[in-house]
């Protein structure tokens, strides 16, 4: 029922027709209410059918399941019994051929023991036979043995009676046995008397020859070893009768040359070699020389001392040339010399303002510290010196400075030129 829009002031026709709609409306709704209940009802009822065929359906799934394993374990049980079967038929067929070759084992046997019987009889047999031989052979033999008068001699006495001598007296081969002389045991054989003398004596005793005579000391001859070349003498290493270690040259006589190497009782060591011009270093308590030698007599000696450190010698008028002493001065006797050619310098420069650096240069008188000689010198401090001329000064790898001296000498030169030039114009101006 619709609900039509009333524009009345009649109260009365409105309140009937609001109560019709409202009636109308309860009615409609009842029914409603009816027809869902029905339709619930109907709903509950094919759900509760759905759920009693979903039952119905897994006990058909569960019971065609257990079918299943039931079939699947039939299957198995077969295949086994006829696996079953076919290992007795093996079984079978093997436990056949066990027995065929059984009996042919049997067969071998029984002709293995035919053989062995035949062999057996023919062993006897032999046996048999060794044995009329044997009695033959020792009736042989007492007939020799009572007849001996037809026999020559034993080794004839010894072949009739079928045996053998125990030594051939006659030996092939050689086989030496040495006498008393020293030599050689070739063939591996040696009497008492050879094997006696000819080992090699700890002292005394038979000499050894060969080219290494090692003689025993005894009052003529001392501890040594001697080289020899066709029983001349070539060299010897020896003690002498002053206890002096040598080792010896000897000429192609045997007779002897020099020593080139002595070494004395006192510690002294000399080495020469001798053949023309030689050298000759030695050393002892005082002295350690170093001596350079040519072939017309000129020697150059360098001797070091104790107290004076290291002078070079000439031995032809023993005049002392050079000394290094061991506080650092070097002594020559003569001029030291430097090369100056112009060949062998380069970038040649003019000194200027030679007077200005000389008038900085500050010269002093000193003692040198760890020196035992306390004598005051005179020079220069290389630390002053250097910033004023740098190339007079060295410094070494130490850090340790020092100054050519000689080389001042052209600043000198130079700066006393410059006081000559203004001394000479002074002396014009007069």
């Amino acid at each position: 029922m619709e609900l039509s829009l009333i524009l009345s002031d009649d109260t009365e026709t409105y309140q009937a027709i609001l109560g019709q709609f409202i009636e109308s409306s309860a009615a409609e709704t009842h029914a409603d209410r009816i027809l869902a209940q029905q339709a619930a009802e109907t709903a509950t009822n094919s759900a509760n059918s759905a759920l009693d065929s979903a039952g119905q359906a897994a006990q058909s799934a569960a019971a065609s399941a257990d079918s299943a394993t039931q079939a699947s374990a039939s299957a198995a049980a077969a295949s086994t019994s006829e696996q079953h079967a076919s290992q007795y038929a093996t079984a079978a067929q093997a436990a056949s051929t066990d027995a065929a070759g059984s009996a042919s084992s049997a067969a071998s046997s029984a002709t293995s023991a035919t053989l062995s019987a035949t062999s057996a009889a023919n062993s006897a047999t032999a046996a048999s036979v060794s044995e009329q031989n044997a009695a033959a052979t020792l009736a042989n033999a007492l007939k020799k043995a009572n007849n001996l008068s037809d026999v020559a001699d034993a080794a004839t006495a010894l072949a009739n009676l079928g045996g053998a001598p125990k030594a051939n007296p006659t030996f092939t081969g050689n086989v030496g046995v040495p006498t008393r002389a020293v030599g050689d045991s070739t063939d591996n054989a040696a009497s008492t008397k050879f094997v006696a003398t000819s080992f090699l004596p700890l002292a005394g005793g038979v000499p050894m020859t060969g080219n290494l005579p090692i003689n025993a000391p005894d009052t003529a001859h001392f501890l040594g070893v001697v080289w020899q070349l066709a029983g001349k003498n070539r060299w010897s290493l020896q003690s002498n009768g002053n206890i002096d270690f040598t080792l010896s040259k000897y000429n192609a006589d045997g007779s002897w040359n020099y020593d080139p190497v002595v070494v004395g009782q006192n510690g002294a060591v000399q080495l020469s070699v001798r053949s023309g011009a030689w050298c000759q270093v030695l050393s002892d308590n005082t002295y350690s020389v170093l001596s350079l030698v040519t072939a017309n007599g000129f020697c150059m000696q360098m001797r070091a001392s104790q107290n004076v450190g290291t002078e070079w010698v000439n031995s032809a008028n023993s005049a002392i040339n050079m000394t290094l002493t061991d506080g650092g001065d070097l002594i020559v006797r003569s001029d030291v010399k430097a090369f100056s050619d112009r060949r062998v310098k380069s970038n040649i420069k003019r000194i200027k303002g030679a007077m200005a650096k000389v008038r900085e240069l500050v010269g002093v008188t000193f003692t040198r510290r760890r020196s035992k000689d306390k004598t005051r010198h005179m020079g220069f401090i290389a630390q002053d010196v250097e910033p004023i001329v740098p190339e007079v000064v060295h410094t070494d790898e130490k850090g340790m400075k020092s100054i050519a001296y000689a080389n001042m000498t052209a600043l000198l030169a130079e700066a006393m030129k410059d006081l000559d030039k203004r001394v000479a114009a002074l002396e014009a101006r007069k």
